[in-house]
């Protein structure tokens, strides 16, 4: 269950009532284009495993050749903007249709993000295992 706790940042409320931060890190876009300056966009680092069971369901539905291009486009478009709208700073979220924009006009970029994105998780992760 989720809700948002005294902080305002949303969090993950379990049966064993363990409240779990979002955990956000910052993805310098300098890194993609030296002129973006320090413009950065924040990836949730700590999604539970059922947010990426959720994307790993939208990449094999959008694998099968039935399926719909343009519906598996947009749940993919939005999971990516759930991801990147979990800092505390509203004016850091990404709405799906600015995601879309992205896409259409910058898909380089955006699969970059991507990528990224995936790293910064996988670096999270490993780095909670050492702990």
């Amino acid at each position: 269950r989720e809700h948002a706790g005294r902080t305002g940042h949303h969090e993950y409320e379990y049966s064993m009532k363990i409240n779990l931060p979002r955990i956000t890190r910052p993805l310098p876009l300098s890194e993609y284009l030296p002129e973006a300056g320090e413009q950065c966009l924040q990836v949730w680092v700590n999604p539970p495993l059922f947010v990426l069971a959720r994307l790993a369901a939208l990449e094999r539905a959008a694998r099968e050749s039935s399926a719909d291009p343009e519906k598996t486009g947009q749940a993919l478009m939005s999971w990516y903007a759930e991801c990147w709208s979990q800092h505390p700073d509203p004016a850091t979220h990404w709405t799906v249709d600015e995601v879309s924009i992205v896409v259409k006009e910058q898909p380089d970029f955006y699969l970059w993000t991507i990528r990224r994105t995936f790293a910064l998780i996988a670096q999270y992760q490993a780095e909670q295992k050492k702990a």
